[in-house]
């Protein structure tokens, strides 16, 4: 199974100049713990909520840019990598997100824990039907 199956195509699309705030409130909305720093169409790096704890205990300007929370080398996952790949990717860097890429470099999607361990039961469900 690929990873275009199983990601969640919904994400946070963010700029740098955005600020700790603006993040916070798009995290809480919509119940992410990712945002992809997007500019001039392509990825940038990403936010994580772990990031931003980490530069408001470094300041308590809400209003500040997320610019010194970005991780700008991300764990990525081609669009038609395996359930398998990516699960191996994951656990090689010790994250719980990837952010997935078609074959342009654009990104459309988030990979999770939790929707690799959805695909993996699917494919687990698919080789026991056999």
């Amino acid at each position: 199974m690929e990873v275009k199956k199983i990601m969640s195509p919904e994400f946070i699309s963010i700029r740098k100049t955005t600020t700790i705030k603006e993040v916070i409130e798009q995290f809480i909305q919509f119940r992410h713990d990712i945002a992809c720093v997007i500019e001039k169409e392509q990825l940038l790096g990403i936010v994580t909520k772990y990031s931003l704890y980490r530069l408001l205990l470094k300041t308590n300007d809400i209003h500040r840019t997320i610019e010194d929370a970005i991780i700008y080398e991300p764990v990525t996952l081609n669009e038609n990598h395996t359930v398998y790949e990516s699960r191996e990717t994951l656990i090689k860097h010790n994250v719980a997100h990837a952010v997935v890429l078609n074959d342009d470099g654009k990104v459309i999607g988030i990979l999770s824990n939790a929707n690799l361990f959805k695909g993996l039961v699917k494919e687990l469900e698919h080789v026991m039907k056999q």
